[in-house]
This record gives structure tokens, C-alpha cells and sequence, in this order.
């Protein structure tokens, strides 16, 4: 199961995509359903090690409530379809 980082790439992007099913994919990628929940897994898990530590700081200085209401307001401004934000 020999993918190149950019097939893996663009597989986890399409598994993160809404709506999407890995049976939606596999015509896409001929790929089996199981070798694109393994890349995708796997991708994420590689994501994950190499940028958590962005992730923690991201979540401790961007996800205040101040920052959350903040953020709520602007994209409430731009849209005004959204009024549950």
C-alpha cells in the first residue's frame, strides 16, 4: 500500500470534506475502503505528532470566550444568514 504525501494528502483532505464517505472515494483514488481509512489514519496521526504543540497554543490563546464572542460577532457582520454563530 505505496502512496506518494500528496495522494495522502489530498486523501485525508477528501475524507475531511462535507459530505464524504470512504465508499465515496474509492472510485477517486482506486483505492479499497480499507487502505484509505489506513492512509487517512495514518496521515492524521502524522499531522497530529508533528503539530500539536501549534494546536495547544492555538487552543490556549485563540479559544478564550472573549475571543470566541469576538469571532462570533465578525462572522455574524459578514453574514448575516448566520444568526446562530
Amino acid at each position: 500500500m505505496i502512496a506518494s504525501q500528496i495522494e495522502d494528502l489530498f486523501i485525508l483532505l477528501k475524507r475531511f470534506s462535507n459530505p464524504c464517505h470512504l465508499s465515496d472515494t474509492m472510485q477517486r483514488f482506486g483505492r479499497s475502503r480499507h487502505e484509505l481509512c489506513f492512509i487517512s489514519n495514518e496521515v492524521m496521526g502524522q499531522a497530529d505528532e508533528s503539530f500539536q504543540h501549534l494546536l495547544t497554543i492555538f487552543e490556549q490563546q485563540l479559544l478564550q470566550i472573549e475571543q470566541l464572542e469576538q469571532y462570533a460577532h465578525a462572522v455574524s457582520q459578514q453574514s448575516q444568514a448566520i444568526d446562530n454563530c
